[in-house]
């Protein structure tokens, strides 16, 4: 089972006894954005305001989204599009990442989280630079892609059952 399979997989599971908001609404990367990253980036937001953010910059995803209609996705069961995560189709598997992003977010808001919005939540996961201290993780990365995969599903997970107990 990959990643991803046990990513859909947990949250699926932690979402069965709860409601899960709707799609609200669809969000394409903006192109006017003249060298900003950003403009690779779509967003998804469920009907409670959680959002999740997906990369739009594979094959011809960004192409697919100008000619969409957005208001198709308005209602659509969020947990329903998170199975897209595991579909060989760029533009479903971005969207599926994007309704998996918002559902991770509306669990932390469910919990009672406050989401940290003065700092780059990229730069904490130095956490895992002990990975690269490793000569094993280092040299074989299916070992290192196991090893994260292990660290950061029980961190989670911990953090998930504590929050929703």
């Amino acid at each position: 089972m990959s990643i991803v399979q046990r990513l859909v997989s947990f949250v699926r599971t932690a979402c069965e006894n709860r409601a899960v908001p709707s799609v609200a609404r669809l969000y394409r990367p903006n192109e006017n954005i003249p060298d900003r990253r950003d403009k690779k980036f779509g967003v998804l937001m469920l009907s409670d305001g959680s959002c999740g953010f997906f990369y739009a910059g594979f094959d011809d995803t960004k192409t697919a989204l100008r000619t969409m209609d957005l208001k198709a996705f308005e209602g659509v069961d969020t947990i329903a599009l998170i199975g897209q995560c595991l579909s060989d189709e760029p533009l479903q598997r971005a969207l599926g990442f994007g309704a998996l992003n918002a559902v991770s977010q509306h669990l932390w808001r469910s919990a009672g989280t406050k989401l940290d919005q003065a700092t780059d939540p990229v730069g904490h996961l130095d956490g895992f630079k002990f990975l690269a201290d490793t000569s094993t993780a280092a040299s074989d990365p299916d070992v290192s892609a196991k090893a994260i995969d292990r660290a950061a599903g029980q961190a989670l997970r911990q953090e998930i059952e504590i929050r929703i107990a």
